[in-house]
């Protein structure tokens, strides 16, 4: 049997289905429809532009200078963003 949090995951992908646009951008605003923007406090965001593309420093209070992981989120450019994965992110950091 599925684990609760896979039922979870099934039961809103079912209650909240693709849009008939299927575009990159209605596929990435679906996406983060789904995903809360929430930080832990304790962690500072930086919008940067990495030669033309979007990015951003996630730092936790305490993490050690000079130190970074370059985390690449996958979803073939189609689906995901900045936005749905910083709360990764920062829990990386």
């Amino acid at each position: 049997m599925a684990s609760e949090q896979l039922q979870a995951i099934v039961g809103a992908l079912r209650a909240n289905p693709l849009p008939s646009d299927t575009s990159a951008p209605a596929l990435r605003a679906q996406m983060e429809s789904w995903v809360p923007d929430v930080v832990p406090d304790a962690v500072t965001v930086e919008t940067v532009d990495a030669n033309g593309v979007p990015a951003e420093w996630v730092r936790a209070d305490g993490a050690r200078a000079g130190t970074a992981v370059l985390y690449l989120h996958g979803g073939g450019y189609c689906i995901g963003s900045i936005r749905t994965h910083r709360a990764l992110a920062a829990r990386i950091s």
